[in-house]
């Protein structure tokens, strides 16, 4: 089994939501030993945004052939 852990609230130690995930991963493991957890803090390091450069890198790039 594998979990994605990901905190994205902006309070730290003191948010709710940050609590609740962390008990409901330590469940999960304390259930299943053999879980890979793999853990996200959004606040810790943001995702970039998509840029209109980067938009356009990945869009199909029109046919040049008649």
């Amino acid at each position: 089994m594998n979990v994605l852990h990901i905190d994205s609230s902006a309070l730290g130690a003191t948010s709710a939501s940050r609590q609740l995930g962390a008990a409901s991963v330590q469940i999960i493991c304390n259930n299943n030993p053999d879980a890979g957890v793999t853990y996200r803090d959004l606040v810790a390091a943001p995702l970039t945004h998509l840029s209109a450069a980067l938009l356009s890198a990945l869009r199909p790039q029109p046919s040049t052939a008649c």
